[in-house]
């Protein structure tokens, strides 16, 4: 079972198979993380940029690309989890 790490902030400590489990979302959570990062891209390629305002652009550009890279890091567990997971039962 999971158990509580010494930090500052919360976190946990898992087996392999706790790790991989953590990585497997059901059919909605895949669909949900795919429209946020969905919706992300397409402001990320939407931006515009203001010449009077370019801290603001580059701020929410960086804001957007994160959002992006943590929904596709997540994405890529998931996938990479399940693929392990289907090979370990064949």
């Amino acid at each position: 079972m999971a158990q509580p790490k010494e930090t500052s902030f919360t976190a946990w400590e898992f087996s392999v198979a706790e790790e991989k489990a953590a990585c497997i979302f059901n059919d909605l959570n895949i669909k949900r993380l795919q429209n946020l990062q969905a919706e992300a891209a397409e402001q990320l390629v939407g931006l515009l940029v203001d010449p009077l305002n370019i801290s603001e652009f580059i701020q929410r550009q960086a804001y957007l690309s994160s959002q992006v890279a943590l929904l596709k890091y997540l994405l890529d567990a998931h996938n990479t989890a399940s693929i392990v997971i289907f090979d370990s039962l064949g």
